[in-house]
């Protein structure tokens, strides 16, 4: 316990410092605005647009009900989710491993050596991992557990809890469904466990459908969710394995040394290991860290799976140490640590840069800018709060954590607006909705443009498409400048304004 302990409070402690600290306005407002959306009374996939599943978009609107819009608290519930998971990895390394060292070792590690401007942000990928670690410490416990009977009631919350990471991201967290279900294929004693397992696992799945369909949503949940990701989603996301993070970070590694590390165990004793049920846990495991990666294996998505590939790597520390005398354990353990210093510093510094940075006032509480938001957002976020609240607002083209932070509903179904990925009909359903709703628009001009998108996604297209460049040319036409804020404009809406203009995005240009 003392370990576990150490762990939950250097996790904390380690989050602190970012809670106010914002560095994009971008995907963080994402499951913030879906969720203050729905508790605000709109559908999502009716009135919000999302290829996610609804348990996190749920979960988020039950923590706004019970404590409010409020940022720092957002911010706490993702202190949680960090908490969450390197508790959950402390718990599955220690039961593979055995040793309290080395299983509070490797979370912290991971903590620290992942992007710091990823730390503590309200994401969906975090809760899906916070879930599918909670599933693999709970598989691995349902080897050990006594009696028998036991280790069911283990297999059956494995399941559910697996089931609940395939409802917040339907891929990453299909692929740890798998991992839990394939864990206990094998032998026919486990058949019961396997029973329990993918009978819990329907729980959420059945509740998620259930929910949709009582709400009249199945069509449109099933064009987001399914149609969308197949047909639009992948085409602009392709980067190379690493994508954002330095060659000398430990995360870059670690499922390549996972992969090594097996192959080693397999070639000495592939009987014993193959047999090994936490052996076959764990690179189970690892397997769905790495598919989980793609199609974007990025720095940011490298963090958010890398917790999952932590059991194969303390079993094959473990089983590849247990040769070597304590002189030589510590010498590797040493220089494990050593490898780290590097992010633990760039943490540690970005740690302080955040709590001396100056706060911008919103309506959802103090924030601290630290990105390119700080070239006019503080005027931006004042400008918002001077406005009535009848006043419709349009935010263009990502910038969803603006209209949580400002209190203002976004006009139209989508937040998120991005060439290549945002389709035909969505830039004309929402210029419909802007001309019908919207009193104001605001543009990030840091990202528009081609080559500013480029930056992001470097497998685009370099020339704007077509429907882009009508849906902003359409804005133009119905909305003035009305003020310049650094990287923002305030454009105001024309009386002459009507929805004329958006015929082109669907028939192009007359």
């Amino acid at each position: 316990m003392i370990g576990l302990g150490v762990v939950v409070l250097s996790t904390f402690v380690i989050c602190l410092p970012f809670m106010r600290a914002v560095y994009w306005l971008g995907d963080e407002g994402i499951l913030l605005r879906g969720a203050a959306d729905l508790a605000a009374g709109r559908r999502i996939y009716t009135d919000i647009f999302s290829f996610d599943p609804p348990a996190g978009y749920l979960i988020m609107e039950a923590w706004i009900k019970l404590f409010g819009l409020s940022f720092l608290k957002a911010r706490l519930f993702a202190s949680f989710m960090i908490v969450g998971i390197a508790a959950f990895s402390y718990l599955a390394c220690l039961e593979v491993s055995g040793s309290v060292v080395l299983a509070a070792f490797l979370p912290l590690a991971w903590v620290v050596t992942s992007p710091f401007s990823w730390i503590v942000v309200v994401s969906h990928h975090w809760l899906a991992t916070l879930f599918s670690m909670a599933a693999c410490w709970l598989t691995l416990r349902s080897f050990s557990a006594t009696p028998y009977r036991g280790r069911l009631w283990w297999a059956g919350l494995a399941g559910a809890v697996a089931g609940m990471a395939a409802m917040v991201v339907a891929s990453c967290g299909l692929y740890a469904e798998l991992a839990t279900v394939g864990s206990f294929l094998g032998p026919r004693r486990q058949r019961s466990l396997l029973g329990a397992c993918v009978a819990a696992g329907f729980a959420a799945p059945l509740f998620c459908l259930a929910y949709i369909i009582m709400h009249g949503e199945f069509v449109p949940a099933y064009n987001d969710i399914v149609r969308f990701t197949l047909n639009d989603y992948s085409a602009i996301q392709k980067v190379s394995y690493g994508n954002g993070l330095r060659w000398f970070y430990p995360n870059r590694y670690l499922l390549p040394l996972d992969g090594a590390l097996a192959l080693a165990a397999l070639r000495a004793n592939a009987r014993f290991h193959v047999g090994a049920p936490y052996f076959r846990v764990s690179v189970l495991f690892a397997l769905a860290a790495f598919l989980g990666l793609y199609p974007r294996p990025d720095a940011a998505h490298l963090a958010f799976t890398a917790p999952l590939a932590l059991p194969l790597m303390a079993y094959g520390a473990t089983w590849l140490a247990a040769g070597w005398g304590p002189r030589w354990r510590r010498v590797a353990f040493g220089l494990a640590v050593i490898w780290c210093m590097p992010g633990a510093v760039g943490v540690a510094y970005q740690g302080w840069k955040a709590m001396l940075a100056p706060t911008v006032v919103t309506a959802a509480g103090p924030v601290a800018l630290l990105g390119e938001e700080r070239n006019g957002g503080d005027a931006v976020f004042s400008f918002l709060a001077s406005q009535p609240a009848s006043a419709g607002f349009f935010f263009y083209p990502y910038m969803p954590l603006m209209s949580y932070l400002a209190e203002r509903q976004q006009a139209g179904a989508n937040d998120v607006f991005t060439p290549y990925y945002t389709t035909r009909d969505q830039y004309f359903a929402s210029c419909m909705a802007v001309t019908a709703k919207a009193q104001w628009v605001v543009f990030d001009r840091s990202l528009m443009g081609i080559q500013a998108w480029r930056r992001l996604f470097p497998a685009m297209v370099p020339s704007t498409p077509e429907d882009t460049r009508a849906f902003e040319q359409a804005i133009e036409q119905n909305f003035t400048l009305a003020r310049q804020m650094g990287n923002f404009e305030i454009w105001r809406r024309t009386n002459s304004a009507n929805d004329a203009a958006c015929a082109a995005i669907i028939h192009g240009a007359p």
